[in-house]
């Protein structure tokens, strides 16, 4: 009866473990959403649109023509 037991209590833990495994296969990255994932469902799809152009241009990298570096 004592075996029983302690089956029945590692299932449980199994269980778990496996809800977390797939848990994390589903939080993927955004694909279409990109940089302004993080805004979510809020201001409108549009506004994220136009967020998302300056926000990509604002981090890329450019040539700065004051100083010359091509990193910036």
């Amino acid at each position: 009866m004592a075996e029983v037991g302690a089956a029945q209590s590692e299932q449980p833990a199994t269980w778990l473990r496996n809800r977390v495994t797939i848990r994390n296969d589903v939080t993927k990255r955004t694909k279409k959403a990109g940089i302004v994932g993080k805004y979510g469902t809020r201001y409108g799809a549009s506004l994220r649109k136009q967020i998302k152009k300056m926000e990509v241009s604002q981090h890329s990298k450019y040539f700065c023509e004051f100083c010359g570096k091509a990193d910036t």
